[in-house]
């Protein structure tokens, strides 16, 4: 069997994330919906959070991407992050929005009172 080229590999990338793409957000509009929603909620209660003081978040690389980019740059990005892996892995999608989703609300929930159990 004859060994594929790095540039044989990217173009079987491209066409299963093209193949994959198609009627994904038709497909998937209700959990992607409803990952926004929490993302939103995150990103809000990261910014109240955030009132506190940048020293509240004790996290070093978010702490840094936080001062240097803010929340709402950080956010786009792990939702762009998040689009791309559910398109190229679309069979476990659903899988991979429930444990976002999931992990979006409690990051809500704990900016909101998880905190007050950790200062």
């Amino acid at each position: 069997m004859p060994q594929h080229s790095q540039a044989m590999k990217l173009t079987e990338w491209v066409a299963r994330f093209r193949a994959n793409a198609r009627g994904f957000g038709r497909t998937f509009r209700v959990p992607l919906a409803l990952c926004l929603l929490a993302a939103l909620l995150d990103l809000a209660t990261t910014i109240r959070f955030l009132r506190l003081g940048l020293g509240v978040e004790t996290h070093p690389g978010i702490s840094l991407a936080i001062r240097f980019l803010g929340p709402v740059c950080g956010k786009t990005c792990q939702l762009g992050a998040l689009l791309l892996t559910a398109i190229y892995f679309r069979p476990y999608a659903r899988y991979l929005f429930l444990a976002v989703m999931a992990l979006y609300a409690w990051a809500a929930w704990y900016n909101l009172w998880g905190y007050k159990a950790t200062i």
